[in-house]
């Protein structure tokens, strides 16, 4: 076979599997319903009180308090669809879902530029594609779509071998992420080490200023109006218990994120389990051994730097989710191709064919993923028994408030009734909802202060001098307070 057919062969399969990724990716959303995660229809909202003109602040929430929990980077990006479209939260699903689709066309620009060749480089991409931490996030309102996109963006243009390029393109791209998800931040090593070693001044101060001053302003709004940056009170207020809880929340983000690696490559019986924990810890270790190897041929390189920086942070930060391996997803893959260089593309293919074979049937199913509310009991009860000015008060207070229709107030962390009832009726408070079994992604629950608190508030509502109980849901873990 010539070498020009062979040529056109590779692009063939390539264009064919670039494609087949955005498909599978849009063809999982939307993976969960708007209001799960609470921080999704967070970012709705935001978008749509920029459109309203109110600024960046909760519509639904008595007073339009600042919107400090979230960044404002994908409520602009989905600002245009606020305001031509208001109130269609579908478009807002569809735009997640199609930025996400387009990651597997940057990471494959990206490989191809740290010239991975084929057949490995399409291997990696849809790896990336097929899994469920992709998956089980297509087409929800979450910042970590974009921020996949815009890590892989600023990737390629660290790649660039044009100064100007590096300069702008890293520096917009960073200020882009961190405008997108704080944690962004991390990627600052990645964006400034190389400049550093080679003494750029010129770049590195361009770089710094682009993604700094935003920042900055965010900050002050955020201080002026709330008061507190909420992501550094968040880590402050957990790791106020000291060194102890620090070393525990490592130990058991490694195990969960293990897991989570593990698991997609296993059927749905054995996810989670054993075998998880020991397939994820293989795996992460031999791409561990690809970060060695990197680092030895430019310790500069700001793909080292982006996943070393990524992987301490989600160690030590007191919260984990599977979606936060979205954004170090490419680098964990590649780190591990360059890890087993020999055995690479058998051992790729065949966690190909295990991971489509065991994840993509329920992602690709209408029955898949999580598209029930699963408190839509209690919210059609508030619905019909309480009036629409009625404010109503819960731990995830933005989604419940949204799907009873009434406006909402986060519940105070008080840890006696009194306090509580002082609260409430403070903000007018009338109603409360109580659900169990909360996802709050705590890495270490008994460490946390927050569900600590939760679970004496759940003993104080109880009390009949303050509280009435109301309605009560055995099959939703759930229960609704009157304030008397």
């Amino acid at each position: 076979m010539s070498s020009s057919s062979a040529v056109k062969r590779e692009s063939l399969w390539t264009w064919a599997a670039l494609l087949i990724a955005s498909i599978i990716i849009l063809g999982s959303a939307p993976a969960q319903y708007l209001g799960r995660q609470q921080d999704d229809l967070m970012y709705a909202l935001a978008a749509q009180s920029l459109a309203y003109g109110q600024g960046f602040r909760l519509i639904t929430s008595p007073g339009l308090p600042w919107m400090n929990v979230v960044s404002p980077g994908l409520p602009v990006f989905l600002f245009p669809l606020a305001y031509f479209s208001p109130g269609h939260f579908g478009l807002f699903e569809l735009a997640c879902a199609f930025i996400l689709s387009l990651s597997p066309w940057i990471f494959w620009l990206w490989l191809k530029k740290r010239k991975t060749t084929f057949p490995a480089d399409i291997l990696l991409v849809l790896l990336f594609s097929t899994s469920p931490i992709i998956l089980s996030q297509s087409g929800t309102v979450m910042s970590e779509s974009l921020f996949v996109f815009l890590t892989l963006i600023f990737l390629l243009f660290s790649e660039s071998p044009t100064s100007s390029v590096r300069t702008w393109g890293r520096g917009l791209a960073l200020m882009a992420v961190i405008q997108t998800r704080l944690a962004g931040i991390f990627l600052a090593p990645a964006a400034l080490i190389r400049s550093l070693r080679e003494r750029k001044w010129k770049e590195l101060f361009g770089i710094s200023a682009l993604a700094i001053a935003p920042l900055a302003v965010w900050m002050y709004y955020s201080l002026h109006f709330s008061g507190q940056i909420q992501k550094v009170k968040e880590g402050l207020d957990f790791y106020g218990a000291g060194l102890s809880s620090i070393l525990i929340v490592a130990l058991k983000n490694a195990l969960y994120y293990s897991t989570s690696l593990g698991s997609c490559f296993l059927p749905r019986m054995w996810a989670g389990g054993k075998a998880a924990v020991l397939i994820g810890g293989i795996g992460l270790g031999i791409s561990l051994s690809g970060l060695g190897l990197w680092f030895k041929k430019d310790w500069s390189d700001p793909a080292l730097w982006a996943l070393i920086s990524t992987l301490i942070l989600h160690l030590f930060w007191p919260w984990h989710y599977d979606r936060y391996l979205m954004m170090p997803l490419p680098l964990i893959l590649l780190a591990f191709y360059d890890g087993i260089p020999r055995l690479a593309v058998p051992v790729l293919s065949v966690l190909l064919a295990a991971q489509a074979a065991f994840c993509l049937p329920q992602w690709l199913s209408s029955s898949g993923g999580f598209n029930h509310v699963e408190l839509r009991e209690s919210y059609a009860w508030l619905r019909s028994h309480t009036q629409p000015q009625d404010i109503l008060s819960s731990a995830l207070y933005v989604r419940d408030g949204f799907y009873s229709a009434r406006p909402s107030v986060p519940l105070a962390l008080k840890t006696n009734a009194e306090a509580l009832d002082d609260f409430f009726r403070a903000h007018q408070v009338r109603y409360v909802l109580w659900a169990g079994n909360l996802d709050l992604g705590l890495s270490d629950v008994g460490q946390s202060p927050i569900h600590s608190t939760l679970q004496k508030i759940a003993g104080e509502l109880n009390d009949p001098k303050f509280f009435k109980l109301v309605y009560e849901n055995g099959r939703e873990d759930s229960a609704v307070y009157r304030v008397r």
